[in-house]
């Protein structure tokens, strides 16, 4: 779960700095550092790992003797949830205190990622689906992907050349299109935010082809709240489109 945590958090570290750049893109430099709190603090130190100097990362539960279910919320741990734009929780009984600080201190540019409702739903996913083919117009969710397990047989030139706006070689949209129109993927993941000509035609291909085409964005819709619920909804659709 560490590696897909990561791949979350360079998304939404990426989003919060007001970048549009894909998961694996490198968080833009300049500008100030944001205050960013991991619940405990291996999920800070994560923070801190990702977002180098972009980040201010703190953590309330630091002593590893301590017994977290006694744990009483202080004044400075209210300011820190307060003044953070990005906050990490385990959402296992560990800090159920964070529910009444989070409450307390309602921002409208925060995100609360809740390790254990996104954790959970990999897990089913990788159980049931994983080594699964499937293919990429882009590689927009490959941390994903590849925390399920799933199988990319997409050429990585292909998905390359498309995500620097270069067309892609010859050979390698007619292995692109081999692999849709001879049902050779379970699923089509489409970059539906950012589209070309090309791309366009390969999910047409998809669904005149008959394979489930599942759409990811590089940022938060508009039609979602909370990057969680955004992440969960892509994952939901994901399942459908795997048990076609």
């Amino acid at each position: 779960m560490r590696g897909v945590l990561q791949g979350w958090l360079l998304l939404v570290l990426s989003i919060t700095l007001g970048a549009c750049a894909a998961p694996a893109a490198t968080i833009p430099s300049g500008g100030p550092a944001i205050q960013v709190l991991g619940t405990e603090n291996f999920y800070a130190d994560l923070l801190a790992q990702i977002g180098g100097e972009r980040v201010t990362a703190s953590s309330i539960l630091n002593d590893p003797s301590a017994d977290p279910h006694e744990y009483e919320a202080s004044p400075a741990a209210a300011k820190l949830v307060a003044d953070s734009k990005l906050v990490i929780v385990n959402g296992i009984g560990y800090d159920d205190f964070m529910d009444k600080l989070l409450g307390a201190a309602t921002r409208p540019d925060r995100v609360v990622i809740n390790v254990q409702d996104i954790s959970d739903k990999v897990g089913a996913l990788k159980t049931k689906y994983a080594g699964s083919p499937v293919a990429f117009t882009e590689n927009v969710a490959g941390y994903l992907t590849d925390a399920i397990g799933l199988k990319v047989l997409t050429p990585p030139a292909f998905m390359e050349a498309i995500e620097s706006g270069t067309d892609p070689a010859p050979a390698d949209v007619a292995a692109e299109r081999d692999l849709i129109t001879g049902r050779k993927v379970k699923v089509l993941l489409y970059n539906s935010q950012v589209t070309s000509p090309l791309t366009q035609q390969i999910h047409d291909l998809a669904d005149r082809s008959g394979v489930p085409i599942v759409g990811v964005a590089e940022t938060i819709p508009p039609a979602f709240k909370t990057f969680q619920e955004w992440q969960l909804a892509q994952l939901t659709e994901l399942e459908k489109a795997l048990a076609r």
